[in-house]
């Protein structure tokens, strides 16, 4: 769902994941978007999505749906950090 989303507003992504579940259909996939401001747009999709579908049928209702967690995270530069052993206090407890 939120490939095809991806893909109609011509953003640019690359799947770094994805394994296929059991019953089919996808289990996990990480997803990076190369879209600078994106995460203000999607920070609000974290979370667990119930998917599904509408059918007609009743019977098969109770087998048709799916949960998604999603997390929206945003990719982090690279910093190096110096540490000075000067600064440090270390306590055995």
């Amino acid at each position: 769902m939120y490939l095809r989303f991806v893909e109609k507003s011509h953003w640019k992504h690359e799947i770094i994941n994805m394994s296929e579940g059991n019953a089919g259909g996808i289990k996990i996939a990480t997803v990076e978007l190369k879209v600078p401001t994106l995460t203000k747009l999607l920070k609000n999709e974290s979370g667990v999505h119930r998917v599904q579908p509408c059918t007609c049928n009743r019977s098969r209702w109770k087998d048709s749906h799916s949960t998604a967690t999603v997390a929206v995270l945003p990719v982090v530069a690279k910093v190096e950090i110096e540490i000075k052993t000067g600064r440090l206090k270390m306590g055995f407890f």
